[in-house]
């Protein structure tokens, strides 16, 4: 999209510039691998997951895999698969 701007005190100044609008809110914004990592403490005392997904910009995670450790437990890698949503406030 071209914007183009004019000034009031004379109509014959103007700029334009090639801008891109994005929409907030599509699931389309997650296209591509993306890696996590997460941490934090429950009954077990503190834990980490991290590992990575592949979201197809439809609202499909299509393949990835994550590790997760606590105090009692090591798990890993399993494979990842769902869905997500993107909200119309781009979480």
């Amino acid at each position: 999209m071209t914007l183009t701007a004019v000034a009031t005190a004379d109509n014959s100044v103007k700029a334009t510039a090639r801008i891109s609008v994005v929409p907030i809110g599509s699931n389309a914004m997650l296209n591509g691998p993306y890696v996590f990592f997460v941490q934090g403490a429950d009954s077990n005392g503190n834990y980490c997951a991290a590992g990575t997904i592949v979201a197809d910009g439809n609202g499909s995670i299509t393949g990835g895999e994550q590790d997760y450790s606590d105090a009692s437990l090591q798990a890993g890698p399993d494979a990842v698969t769902g869905s997500y949503s993107i909200g119309s406030d781009a979480r």
